[in-house]
């Protein structure tokens, strides 16, 4: 339950800088750039952007998300918080990976339109991001 609420807590924070409007910014951007694909690739292709995306984004997130809480000097205060290291990053992982996951299945939805394995692309979007937030 603690880490849930670190991870609600840390969603919070990432909204508050912007990061979700960012995030819808780069969602539209794609959604777009694959409604203007003509159809018979537009799956493969769909499937490059969706699925490298959290690679590239969770790298640019967790630097800038890591330079804002050290210009808030957040980092000093790491061994006082209730949060032992590996709950703290793994709830920055989760935070960061739910964003991922949001706009990968908001991509495919809007930019397919059907024939998604929904449940699949979860889990892909969910380990991807997991593992490139984590490197």
């Amino acid at each position: 339950m603690r880490l849930v609420k670190a991870a609600l807590n840390d969603m919070l924070y990432q909204v508050r800088y912007g990061l979700y409007f960012l995030r819808l910014i780069v969602s539209i951007f794609y959604t777009t750039v694959l409604r203007l694909i003509p159809t018979d690739i537009r799956r493969g292709i769909a499937a490059v952007i969706i699925l490298t995306d959290p690679a590239a984004l969770g790298f640019i997130f967790i630097g800038a998300i890591l330079l804002l809480e050290q210009g808030e000097g957040l980092h000093s205060y790491l061994s006082v918080l209730p949060l032992r290291t590996d709950e703290y990053v793994c709830t920055k992982a989760l935070s960061l990976s739910m964003i991922s996951v949001l706009s990968g299945l908001v991509v495919a939805a809007a930019g397919l339109r059907g024939g998604v394995n929904y449940l699949l692309l979860l889990m892909a979007l969910m380990v991807g991001s997991t593992v490139f937030t984590f490197a």
